[in-house]
């Protein structure tokens, strides 16, 4: 009994450390196998950084190339640039000069011009004011001539008003004659037909008498002949008609 129990136990503790050796052994190799994935996996990693690096380093030096390009761009640019400055800078001074040279010529033939036309001038306004001077003395001499025929047609234009004034009164004179001579042959007429219309209201009574009939009746007795008329229209005996039987104008 002893010795099977002894040897139970033996085989217990072998089993047992057997398996505490498999544990082990698998524990190791989850280690290894933990361990292998950790490196893979920071070998990984380590070589996604190496290639960000190389892209970053790749990057860089084109973004450096891209710069370097462009900075010489620029300075032949700036170059070029300058250059054509100077270029047009001498062209805008050979223009200047050019036009500057021009201008003094025109200026210079300008003067010359003006002072011959000034030398002209003076010759012209010297011949001008000669004439001028001509021109008053004839203008003088005209205006004392046409001044002299004028007073003369003013003293004869006065002699004729004169003239007429007098025609004027004469005939003004002999108007107010005609005219005092009419009143009176007026007033005589009025005179006149007073006197007969006086005379004539006792011939008007008689003949209203009875015996009067007898004369009024007879066809043969004498009238008196009517007034004669002229072709001008003027009553026989009118004050206002001459001797011919035309009617007195007053002109």
């Amino acid at each position: 009994m002893t010795q099977a129990s002894g040897e139970s136990s033996v085989l217990f503790s072998l089993a047992e450390l057997n398996r505490i050796e498999q544990e082990r052994v698998a524990a190791e190799a989850i280690h290894a196998q933990v361990a292998r994935e950790r490196c893979e996996r920071e070998q990984r990693e380590a070589e996604i950084s190496r290639k960000q690096l190389e892209q970053a380093r790749l990057a860089s030096e084109r973004q450096a190339e891209v710069d370097r390009v462009r900075r010489e761009e620029q300075a032949n640019a700036r170059e070029t640039a300058r250059k054509s400055a100077v270029l047009e800078t001498a062209r805008i001074e050979a223009e200047a000069k050019i036009r500057f040279a021009a201008e003094e010529r025109a200026r210079e033939h300008e003067l010359a011009l003006l002072r011959i036309r000034l030398e002209t001038t003076s010759h012209r306004l010297s011949q001008s004011l000669a004439i001028a001077l001509g021109l008053v003395i004839c203008l003088a001499a005209v205006v004392g001539l046409v001044q002299r025929g004028q007073r003369i047609d003013l003293e004869g234009e006065a002699a004729r008003s004169h003239l007429q004034l007098s025609a004027i009164s004469a005939e003004r004179d002999t108007l107010t004659r005609k005219v005092a001579a009419l009143t009176a042959t007026v007033e005589q007429l009025e005179s006149r037909v007073r006197e007969q219309e006086r005379g004539a209201a006792p011939r008007q009574s008689r003949d209203s008498a009875p015996g009067s009939l007898n004369r009024t009746a007879n066809p043969t007795a004498k009238h008196s002949p009517p007034p004669t008329t002229t072709a001008a229209g003027c009553v026989e005996g009118d004050p206002m008609c001459d001797t011919s039987g035309k009617p007195i104008s007053g002109g």
